[in-house]
């Protein structure tokens, strides 16, 4: 009884590294656990050394008072679906996984899924942490605040529109090929913009990388997608894919965002922005911090006299974001080699917005807005 107590506690502790586990497994009388096999057959195998990857394995470790399964992500346990980690590429998940299970650990499952089937990215000298040296920022328009704050950030299969392509049939067969599994293909299902299975499904934000990248294209930003950026906290990424460029233009599977990687290899040729996918379940809980007051566009080779100065949020959409108790900071840029991107500058307050506001009204230029 005290190893299955001791046991337990371990399991539902999500800030334990993997040398503690093993530690403290092997304190027990049970050193086994379950894993899924290269082969994609789930089978008992010696916890020590599938944590010590002498054994090319993920390994399920199970809580026996709950019967919740974790995994290893980034060293730290995290809750999965077992039976998501054994599809084959563009099989089904299970209805009734969609409908029992939390959307945020199957989106976990998904993306912990794609990095153990996929052989194709490889670490290099040159590897770039993406997990580490990345923000996710998901823009929306202040004029939607209101419902992401009643009821999450929504894709466009449960608004029925969109700022980029608005096509749900082909929007689903994209978002097969990028995670390597089929949410729900049915069309009924398709058109329900209720169903369970939406949820699951990406909402897609920009990848901004915070450490300088050399000889590719810069990323891009275009104030079609909102004048708000929501910064994701760090175990989103988690559940997060990226692309090199806009994920409908993409021929084949999107990457784990818990990668190392070689960036010039993966943004060969490719342009605009670097696009995260966030699968499962965002919404306000899941934001660090809010950016606002970004320029309209950045990085695009256009005559400047086109480009409006900023796109500002109002004082009463400002009022309620403090509401929410998440931190609004001012948009500053920074640049980071061949990108410049927007990052946190200083707290924001309803006083401070104001001045900002009648500051940009006397300037016909971006100029006033500097580098950093």
């Amino acid at each position: 009884m005290k190893a299955l107590l001791t046991l337990f506690l371990i399991l539902t502790t999500n800030t334990m590294s993997a040398d503690d586990i093993l530690y403290k497994w092997t304190g027990t009388k049970n050193k086994f656990c379950m894993a899924v096999m290269p082969n994609g057959k789930t089978q008992k195998v010696d916890h020590i050394k599938c944590i010590n990857n002498t054994l090319t394995c993920t390994p399920i470790v199970k809580d026996p008072l709950d019967s919740q399964a974790r995994t290893f992500i980034d060293g730290v346990l995290k809750k999965i679906v077992p039976d998501i980690l054994t599809l084959k590429t563009g099989d089904e998940v299970p209805k009734q996984i969609i409908q029992e299970k939390d959307s945020r650990t199957i989106g976990i499952s998904l993306v912990a899924r794609l990095k153990e089937k996929d052989k194709a990215i490889k670490e290099s000298k040159n590897s770039y942490d993406f997990y580490r040296d990345t923000e996710i920022q998901l823009a929306f328009s202040d004029k939607n605040f209101d419902s992401i704050r009643r009821g999450c950030f929504r894709n466009q299969f449960q608004t029925n529109s969109s700022k980029g392509f608005a096509s749900r049939s082909k929007r689903q067969r994209a978002e097969t090929i990028l995670i390597g599994a089929n949410i729900d293909g049915n069309a009924k299902v398709l058109t329900d913009p209720n169903d369970k299975s939406h949820r699951i499904r990406p909402k897609y934000a920009y990848l901004v990388p915070t450490k300088p990248m050399e000889d590719v294209s810069p990323l891009s930003y275009s104030e079609s997608y909102g004048n708000i950026y929501a910064v994701m906290k760090s175990d989103v990424k988690d559940r997060s894919t990226f692309t090199a460029q806009d994920s409908l233009k993409v021929i084949g599977q999107a990457i784990p965002l818990n990668t190392k990687a070689d960036y010039k290899e993966i943004r060969k040729d490719k342009t605009d922005y670097w696009e995260a996918q966030i699968w499962g379940d965002v919404c306000f809980s899941d934001v660090s911090h809010f950016i606002v007051n970004c320029p309209e566009k950045i990085n695009y080779q256009v005559d400047s006299a086109k480009i409006k100065n900023y796109n500002l949020v109002s004082d009463e959409t400002l009022a309620k974001m403090k509401e929410t108790g998440i931190p609004v900071y001012q948009c500053k840029k920074e640049k980071k080699g061949v990108n410049t991107i927007f990052m946190a500058g200083e707290i924001i307050s309803a006083e401070n917005n104001s001045t900002r506001k009648k500051d940009e009204a006397r300037s016909n230029t971006g100029s006033s807005f500097p580098d950093k």
